[in-house]
């Protein structure tokens, strides 16, 4: 016989259920410390239509403000594009307006949490952009007179 009653095992169980979890949050802490605050508020700013130009601009060092402003920017054309053209039928119109309010919301929270959140389709085509943007200052050393 053991001296190990089988009480035991389920509290085993249940201290390192704990202990995973707290290391998942010690993980989710660093990477929101990782992330200043105020870049995370110009990243969730850029979700908001024109407005996705600013984390491309003011945020060029940044590799969580390229993420989020290049999937801000391709998002922000493709709800240009299906808003302008009309090419939805009447009766889809009401479920995606919902959808782009969602996503569109989803980012926002995801982007202040400080996490990379990859919107399908839209990720796809903007993983594909390489965008980079010269402040005056690099393009002015760049030539210099």
């Amino acid at each position: 016989m053991t001296d190990t009653p089988s009480s035991d095992v389920p509290e085993n169980l249940k201290k390192s259920r704990e202990s995973k979890n707290l290391a998942a949050q010690a993980a989710e802490d660093q990477l929101r410390s990782e992330v200043p605050h105020g870049e995370r508020v110009i990243v969730a700013l850029g979700y908001v239509s024109f407005l996705c130009i600013l984390p491309l601009v003011l945020l060029q060092d940044s590799k969580f403000a390229q993420f989020h402003g290049k999937q801000a920017l391709v998002l922000a054309i493709f709800i240009y594009f299906f808003d302008h053209l009309e090419i939805l039928p009447a009766t889809f119109i009401s479920a995606y307006t919902l959808i782009k309010f969602v996503v569109v919301i989803l980012a926002v929270y995801k982007s202040l949490k400080g996490k990379y959140f990859k919107i399908p389709f839209i990720y796809k085509l903007s993983d594909r952009f390489q965008i980079n943007i010269k402040s005056k200052e690099a393009h002015s050393d760049a030539n210099p007179a």
